[in-house]
């Protein structure tokens, strides 16, 4: 059984499911091969660890001596942390996707920052405008009444698989014709095709958004004017100076990725959104992401 990232898109107790297959195909006696970033749930799976660079094996582990590794060790090597992401999720997993009810500001607050309203969707509601106003009843796939996003801030989205969250952040920015979508910011609507130029999305399979021949292309197609410089900059800044003139489809997933930001951040959007951003992506690589 050859897997290539299984872990990439599940939450944490999916990916309590996989640990339960892949502990059973071992125990029928079949060989795995798994490809991984994420490594804390194969911790107690693994009987030997391979490690590559540049297509090449530069180490190699049995379960004991992996195990043995320090978080700093595993970080010079661009690894994920075995024990840090197990610990977290043991500690904090319950409480993070226990529901609760969230907070609501005041109703007479002060509208700050980007204010959305009336935010709905349902996979099952007809595409046609004037049949959604006659349908009633669908159960929704999103019911967002009022949210406030502070200019300026990070915001973590989260939830289980099939929560809704990519729907939410392709409802947010217009991609989702049957949602249509206002954001009030100090004092100005946008809606419709304003509300595209406003945003960016980075989607969880980037491979749908990449579309010229070539990485510098790819970011400069991105850009409001072209700048060949700040383009070589922010390919440079996200670890793919070799790359520019590759082909995006030719590249790895987590080098894909990282072209994808890099267009996010040279469409110089007011409102950027990620979608799994770090999936495909090592340490290293999540690190400068982060930055």
């Amino acid at each position: 059984m050859v897997l290539d990232e299984p872990s990439s898109n599940l939450d944490w107790k999916t990916i309590g499911g996989l640990q339960e297959v892949i502990r059973r195909w071992k125990a029928q006696g079949k060989t795995v091969v798994i490809s991984e970033h994420r490594l804390w749930y194969l911790k107690d799976l693994i009987d030997r660890v391979i490690f590559l660079r540049d297509g090449k094996i530069v180490h190699e582990w049995d379960k004991a001596a992996f195990s043995a590794l320090t978080t700093d060790a595993l970080k010079e090597l661009g690894l994920r942390p075995v024990r840090m992401e197990e610990q977290y999720i043991r500690e904090f997993g319950g409480d993070l996707f226990s529901p609760s009810e969230p907070e609501k500001p005041a109703s007479d607050a002060p509208v700050q920052g980007i204010a959305v309203r009336n935010l709905s969707f349902s996979y099952d509601a007809p595409k046609s405008r004037f049949l959604r106003r006659k349908h009633r009843g669908v159960a929704e796939t999103l019911d967002v009444p009022e949210l406030h996003l502070p200019v300026g801030a990070v915001v973590g989205l989260i939830g289980q698989n099939g929560a809704g969250k990519s729907t939410f952040l392709r409802c947010l920015c217009g991609l989702e014709k049957r949602c249509p979508v206002t954001l009030t910011a100090d004092g100005r609507t946008v809606s419709g095709k304003k509300l595209l130029r406003s945003c960016y999305m980075v989607m969880q399979d980037v491979n749908h958004q990449l579309f010229t021949d070539s990485v510098e292309a790819e970011v400069l197609l991105s850009m409001p004017d072209e700048d060949r410089e700040r383009a070589a900059a922010l390919i440079g800044e996200l670890g793919l100076s070799g790359y520019a003139g590759a082909h995006p489809m030719a590249l790895s997933g987590g080098q894909k990725q990282r072209v994808a930001i890099a267009s996010a951040l040279a469409a110089d959007a007011a409102l950027l959104l990620f979608d799994e951003p770090t999936s495909g992506l090592d340490y290293a690589c999540m690190k400068t992401v982060a930055g």
